[in-house]
């Protein structure tokens, strides 16, 4: 309930409309899952609830992701109309791409977690279908319907960081020294533990 609650906080703060916009397509995200969940008579686990919460950062990320494409078409001098539009297209396939990846661990996770994991699995999988439809149909069709009654002329947002142009490419070789690093920091220890790294859900119990 506190996540769920310093998010909506910040989605306002931050993106004020939008952020309105993402609230509501979050509210009707979790509406959706737990409808869903009644209907296939699912109950609602530890592990459930933990999904569910997972669920409302993915469908506000969803959100975050349109409307800084928004932001950017309308930096580069875009009417607010065309803006919208062309935000909702280039961060579709974003969206896509990447909820379908974890759509893949979601079914993986059902299918062969025990049965107190289960929960978790079914409500990442409801909640990746539910919050790729508010964010792309749901929250454009707000959009569009307070452009049409009330004539949305623009969309003011706050902005930590300003304009930046840091070429991340020339630090590459650094990039990589400390990822090998860290990665092979954690292999020794690994290593080292070798046992004693597994906890009781491997060694025994559940």
């Amino acid at each position: 309930g506190l996540s769920l609650i310093a998010v909506l906080i910040f989605m306002l703060v931050y993106y004020r409309f939008a952020g309105i916009v993402a609230c509501v397509a979050l509210g009707a995200n979790l509406l959706l899952i737990v409808g869903a969940m009644i209907l296939f008579s699912g109950a609602f686990t530890l592990p459930g609830l933990a999904g569910l919460v997972l669920t409302g950062g993915m469908s506000v990320d969803a959100n975050v992701l349109i409307v800084e494409r928004i932001r950017e078409e309308i930096n580069r001098g875009a009417a607010l109309r065309m803006a919208i539009r062309n935000g909702f297209a280039r961060a579709t396939q974003t969206i896509v791409d990447a909820n379908v990846t974890t759509l893949i661990t979601a079914i993986v996770i059902y299918k062969i977690a025990p049965d107190n994991v289960k929960g978790f699995g079914l409500t990442l999988i409801l909640g990746i279908l539910m919050s790729m439809y508010t964010a792309i149909f749901l929250s454009r069709l707000i959009f569009d319907t307070a452009d049409r009654l009330r004539g949305l002329k623009s969309l003011s947002m706050a902005r930590i960081i300003g304009d930046t142009s840091v070429n991340f490419l020339s630090k590459r070789m650094i990039a990589w020294t400390a990822s090998a690093i860290v990665i092979g920091v954690g292999m020794v220890g690994v290593a080292q533990r070798r046992d004693d790294l597994l906890n009781i859900d491997f060694t025994g119990g559940s």
